[in-house]
Formats: structure tokens, C-alpha cells, sequence
């Protein structure tokens, strides 16, 4: 049985009902960086399995995302597109987008409206890493709809997939009229995003409140500290 674990330590999934067999425990990542770890579900011989690996696939350029319209022809990804061991999905509890176009960097959450966790399709391979052989894989991107546009400077988001169903038909790797179809950006009937502290990704800040809504300070008058101005009260 894989159970998946938000940042707080809450369980917000059953793999049981989705017969994904834990073959690696599952590993709460508060966040997950380029060339960190990351939990993600690949099919096996006879179930679909949970395992850690890497994100990215540590050839030394940009390749923890994979672009939706280069996966057939990209040297580095067609070798993996439609090839039923090398799909995989990546749950994730929250993802962290920026934006500079307000002048100072801010941040800010993105969640499914339902809670439950985002299945993110990509694609992967099991190689020799500089610690251990483990899976390196990649989240696959297409440009940004109503939810990420406002709030990333690059004009791209990474794929959520509705529901398990999807997921199956992702990891099946058999269909490539169906699969294309799971690749469009999400609506706000499904994502929702909010501002959190700007801190967010600094290893300082505590991970348990990565996901906490920013409460914003608003400018305070001399009124606040006493009164509105005037002859006072004898």
C-alpha cells in the first residue's frame, strides 16, 4: 500500500484503491528542486509502482521539463515518448510559481480546488547517478492557461492530468491521440493559485508553512497608535 503524505504529514491519497505497490517507501519532499528527490509512480511488470528518484536527468542542461511539443522529435526526449516503462506521473501537494512583472519578485502556491494531490505526467529512465542508479525523470510542460500565465514569467506550466484515470492512460504509453489530449494547460475549475511568503524556497524557511496563504501588511497611520490626531479628552 502507498499512502501519500502532504508537507504538513497529513494523508490526502490511498494508492491502495489504484493498485500502486510501494516498492520504495514514499518520501515527503517539502520541496523539490532540479537534481533532488522526488516520488513518482511508473509501471511495472504486473502493478503500477511508487519509487524516489531524481529530478532531472542530470546531463548538465535544462532537463527537468519537457516541452509538449518537442517530446517526439528532442534527441533527449523521443527516445522515452510512448514507451510504456519510461512514462511516469509525479504527485505533488503543491507547486511554486513566480513573477517579477509587479517589480520585486513574488510567490505564490498552486493546489488542486479538491485538495487532492497534482498527478503531473513525465517521462523517465533508470541510470547510474553520482550516489546511487536510481530513476531520472522529467515533468512534461505546455504554454500556460488562466491559472499559471498570471503568475510565472515563463509563459509554460506543467501538465496536471484530471484524474487517475489519466493516469493510467499516461503510464499505458499506448495511445498517442489520447495522450496528447492530457496535454493542455489546466482551468480554474481545477487549480487555484494564492500568494505565500517570498522566503518560500529559502532552505531557512520553515518547510511546514511552504504552503501557508501570505497574510499582507497593510500601511498603519498614527491613528493606530492612539487615536486620529486632535486635542484629547479631558
Amino acid at each position: 500500500m502507498c499512502i501519500f503524505i502532504d508537507q504538513h504529514g497529513n494523508i490526502v491519497f490511498k494508492y491502495r484503491a489504484y493498485e500502486v505497490h510501494e516498492v520504495m517507501p514514499f518520501r515527503p519532499q517539502m520541496r523539490i528542486r532540479p537534481n533532488n528527490l522526488v516520488n513518482l509512480v511508473a509501471r511495472g511488470e504486473k502493478h503500477f509502482e511508487q519509487h524516489v528518484g531524481n529530478l532531472g536527468l542530470r546531463t548538465g542542461r535544462f532537463d527537468w521539463n519537457a516541452r509538449d511539443d518537442r517530446l517526439a522529435t528532442s534527441p533527449l526526449w523521443n527516445g522515452m515518448w510512448k514507451r510504456p516503462g519510461n512514462h511516469v506521473v509525479i504527485p505533488i501537494s503543491h507547486g511554486y510559481e513566480a513573477t517579477t512583472r509587479h517589480g520585486k519578485r513574488r510567490w505564490f502556491a498552486i493546489k488542486r480546488n479538491d485538495g487532492d494531490p497534482m498527478l503531473i505526467p513525465g517521462l523517465g529512465r533508470v541510470k547510474k547517478g553520482p550516489f546511487r542508479t536510481e530513476w531520472h525523470v522529467t515533468m512534461v510542460t505546455v504554454d500556460a492557461g488562466p491559472v499559471f500565465e498570471p503568475i510565472h514569467d515563463t509563459p509554460r506550466e506543467i501538465v496536471t492530468l484530471r484524474d487517475w484515470d489519466e493516469a493510467k492512460t499516461w503510464l499505458a504509453a499506448e495511445d498517442e491521440k489520447a495522450m496528447r489530449r492530457l496535454l493542455r494547460p489546466a482551468g480554474i475549475d481545477l487549480l487555484r493559485s494564492y500568494r505565500v511568503h517570498d522566503d518560500v524556497f529559502k532552505d531557512s524557511f520553515p518547510a511546514e508553512r511552504c504552503s501557508e496563504p501570505l497574510v499582507e501588511r497593510t500601511a498603519r497611520g498614527i491613528e493606530d497608535f492612539g487615536g486620529p490626531p486632535g486635542k484629547k479628552e479631558k
